[in-house]
């Protein structure tokens, strides 16, 4: 994943889900340090998406259990 334009093409889980291959990544010894580095990249990008939808999430949520009078 490039950068955070392809997020957008990922559901919540499907970023979930990639950040959690990340983690098992990053904690392979084997895993030479510039590749590491690559995908903390990542996963910070992916981390902001996931923080965005779920601020969305909870903007839509307090609309509808609150709206405006």
């Amino acid at each position: 994943m490039e950068n955070t334009n392809e997020c957008l093409n990922l559901t919540y889980e499907e970023a979930v889900r990639r950040l959690e291959e990340i983690a098992a990544l990053v904690e392979r010894p084997d895993r030479p340090l510039d590749k590491v580095l690559e995908d903390l990249k990542e996963a910070v990008r992916l981390m902001e998406y996931c923080r965005r939808l779920l601020k969305e999430s909870e903007d839509s949520l307090d609309r509808i259990i609150r709206p405006e009078s």
